[in-house]
């Protein structure tokens, strides 16, 4: 299992540089001391089974089906945006062990994702200089039931290899509240089969173009 976890990490590093760079796949990874690496913007910390990378606030009100999503993904109906390569993210997360999860087919709907369990954050600084940390469910808004987002745990599903393309980075879709069987991070809980359950949280998200860092963290 070890042997293949590696190898799928060497087969992504392959594929998705030669995407965007013209340079050798093992030039991609950094490594900073015994503990962390770097791939483009993104940290990778081993020993606190973390990563964190820049992103930035998109919208603050409306109805949204996604939190985090690529520059040219739908940017109508996300809380943020990242320039950080969705093939890196998935990279980044099967580095710190992780494995990508299952139960989630194009068409059916009834199903819930299952997988290894995330925490994610979201962190940024106010006009008024005061640095924020909240978990991302704090962002979004349960709109029939008029309360914030329940906590809940996220799931990495990993996104797939079609036809010789990898499904996030064309559609740019990295956490997702809304049935998507691509998405690299995904809502474990009923409300995904409802487009129109969530909007962004304007009580706490704040204007458009605020800087962010999001941290996605491996649950032991």
């Amino acid at each position: 299992m070890k042997f293949l976890k590696i190898f799928v990490v060497g087969l992504l590093l392959t594929t998705f540089s030669s995407l965007m760079f013209a340079q050798a796949p093992d030039s991609l990874l950094m490594k900073l001391d015994e503990n962390t690496y770097k791939i483009d913007e993104i940290k990778i910390d081993i020993a606190n089974k973390e990563i964190t990378f820049p992103a930035e606030f998109n919208m603050n009100r409306g109805v949204i089906e996604t939190i985090l999503v690529g520059p040219q993904g739908r940017l109508h109906e996300t809380i943020l945006k990242t320039d950080a390569l969705p093939s890196y993210i998935q990279t980044s997360l099967l580095l710190l062990g992780l494995e990508c999860g299952q139960n989630m087919e194009p068409g059916n709907y009834e199903t819930i994702p299952e997988g290894d369990s995330l925490l994610v954050f979201a962190m940024w600084t106010d006009t008024s200089g005061v640095t924020h940390e909240e978990r991302i469910e704090r962002l979004v808004w349960n709109v029939p039931e008029n309360h914030e987002m329940v906590k809940t745990y996220w799931i990495f599903l990993g996104s797939k290899i079609v036809n010789g393309q990898f499904i996030a980075e064309s559609d740019q879709n990295i956490i997702r509240t809304y049935h998507d069987p691509f998405a690299i991070i995904h809502s474990s809980l009923p409300t995904i089969t409802d487009d129109t359950f969530y909007e962004a949280n304007k009580n706490i998200v704040p204007e458009k173009g605020t800087k962010a860092t999001i941290k996605i963290k491996a649950v032991n």
